[in-house]
Parts: structure tokens; sequence; C-alpha cells
């Protein structure tokens, strides 16, 4: 059954355009429509938007994929409804592929007249305007009428998620060290080594470097710790979605690289502006999977201890390159340290 939600305005829209537009920009488009006439900001003063991940949510109907709480409050506003019509047809029908009109508004109109769940005289309100020199208004009031309803798609039963509403199992850390996490201990004991000037640093060696024992105790934790919630994530989805934990993994991968491509410029890359989102991100996965405040991940530190910092961040970005976003042959991250294969 077709439906009249916010996911199938943007697939129209976008048979229709006239140049390629991705996903994001899109939805930013007509969120501005809602957002501009009432002033709606996020909480750090900045236009709302949407995040590839969040989009790609919205456009597949998956589980957090509404329209924005406050572009929804909003759109029924009188400074939106009353300005609209005049914001879509200056930033929405002039970017439509020239020709196309008429059939997006037939497209439109069959999803209309199709879904069960638009009530009769509403569907006859959307319908009055759905003819070419009205399009404007076509197009903004089935869009306004969209974001109002539930975009997250319910299914049958069987096609449901299915949800595992229980504690995340976590994995007790194995005594010795095992196959699976061979190729990130690997790379701790390298940086170890590269901080201490030994070549070939070892795990036998580490009851002589406390610190550095305590740290690797830890670090296992945390690999145990994330790939308990891969394993939980894995079951998630429906077989046909795609891999979550995958996209988060090319997500941080994103941005640990480009956080390294810009530390040796000025100062530690966290301290940049421009990636006070990227910071964001790393405080809120390094919370979720070690339980620390970026604080701890970048503390005030001497030369000495800087050094070794810089030598775990290349154990780090090995790791991901490894094992996280596939073979190292398939992208280039710098490293200065040679690691053990």
């Amino acid at each position: 059954m077709k439906e009249l939600v916010f996911a199938t305005i943007l697939a129209e829209l976008k048979k229709s355009w006239g140049d390629t537009v991705t996903d994001p920009d899109l939805i930013n488009l007509l969120y501005d429509s809602v957002a501009d006439p009432v002033g709606l900001t996020n909480r750090n003063g900045e236009p709302i938007t949407v995040s590839k991940g969040t989009a790609s949510k919205i456009v597949n109907r998956q589980p957090g994929g509404n329209p924005h709480r406050s572009i929804r409050k909003y759109s029924t506003d009188d400074r939106v409804t009353s300005s609209i019509a005049n914001y879509f047809s200056r930033n929405i029908v002039k970017r439509l592929l020239k020709g196309s009109e008429d059939d997006l508004i037939e497209r439109l109109k069959a999803v209309i007249q199709e879904d069960s769940g638009i009530a009769e005289t509403k569907k006859q309100e959307l319908l009055k305007n759905a003819q070419k020199n009205t399009l404007a208004l076509f197009l903004a009031s089935a869009f306004l009428y969209s974001v109002s309803r539930e975009n997250v798609s319910t299914g049958s039963s069987e096609n449901k998620s299915s949800v595992n509403t229980t504690e995340l199992q976590l994995i007790p850390v194995p005594t010795g060290i095992t196959g699976v996490e061979g190729s990130y201990t690997d790379a701790l004991l390298a940086a170890y080594g590269q901080a201490e000037h030994i070549k070939d640093f070892t795990a036998d060696m580490l009851d002589k470097y406390p610190t550095h024992k305590q740290n690797f105790s830890n670090q296992r934790k945390y690999f145990f710790a994330a790939e308990a919630v891969r394993r939980g994530t894995r079951d998630l989805y429906r077989k046909n979605e795609k891999d979550q934990f995958e996209v988060l993994k090319d997500e941080m991968y994103e941005g640990v690289t480009e956080v390294w491509e810009d530390e040796a410029k000025k100062g530690p890359a966290f301290d940049v502006p421009k990636h006070s989102k990227i910071t964001a991100c790393l405080t809120a996965l390094n919370f979720l999977f070690c339980g620390k405040d970026l604080s701890e991940l970048v503390p005030a530190e001497s030369k000495e201890e800087r050094e070794l910092n810089r030598a775990k961040k290349n154990a780090v970005i090995f790791y991901i390159t490894q094992n996280c976003v596939g073979p190292a042959s398939a992208r280039t991250v710098p490293h200065s340290i040679t690691l053990r294969s």
C-alpha cells in the first residue's frame, strides 16, 4: 500500500529533480521551509540539518527515521503555512526537471488516492491543488502533511526489525590473547615498544612496565566491549538492511583520519573549531564503549606522555584500517611506526 509519508515525498521529488541531489541536501532544503520562517535552530544556534546516517534512516523508513521533532511541531505554524508556497516556488519547483511536473503530480495523486490512512476530506483538500499552475502549493501541502505522520515503516509482523530489548551480553575478556584480537594487541605492543625504544616489545615484557600493563588490560576490555556491540547490532536489523555497525565504523574512520591529517598543522586537532562535530562524535563513542570522558583521552601531557599517546593513536589507526574498514590496501592512513603483522 502506498503511503504519503516523508520518505515518499523525498523519493518522488528525486525522480523529478533536475540535477543530482543527495538525500541529506534535499531533506535540509525541505526542513528550511519550516525552520526559516520560525527561526528554528539546534542547541548550538546553527541550522537544523541531518547527517548521512539519519537521512538514510528517513529514506529507508527505519527506526530513528522520523522527521525532526521541531520540524514536525512547527509544520502547522501560521508563519510556515503562509510562506511555504512561495518557498517551494523559489527553491523546489524551479529545480525540477522541465517537463517532469505532470508526471510528478500524477504519481503523488496516486499515492494520496491509495493511502487508506488519509481521511477523504483531507484527500480532497490535498488534491484540489494537484495541477501545474498550483504545483508549489500542492507540493508544499503534501510535504507539510507528510511530516505530521509516522515515517518509520510498521510493515507486517514478519518484516519488522527484531529488536532485542534484553541487556547487551558482554563478552568476558579471555585470559590469553586470542586470534580475533591479535592485530589489535600487536599494534598496542608496537606502540609501547616505540615509547620505550624497544624494537620487539612483547606481552611478556608488560610486567616490567605497570602503566603499559594496565593500559593493555583496559584496551582489551574495550576491544571486547566493542565486539559485544557489533554482535548485538548484527541481529537488530533485517537481512536486507545496511549493517549499521559497518556504517558506524566508516564514519569513525572518516573522523579519525580527518583529525589525524589536521593534527600536524596547528596543535591538537581536538582544539580546532571545525572539528567540534567530530570531537562530539568521538566523545560519544568513547563514552559508549569505554565509559570515559574526552578529557581522559586528551589530558594535559608531558613530552614523554605526548610521545606515548601519539604511538597509541598510530595503533588505533592501524587497528581501524586492518579490522574495521577492510583490507589495508583499500584505504591509506599515514602512520609513523612500523607495526608487526
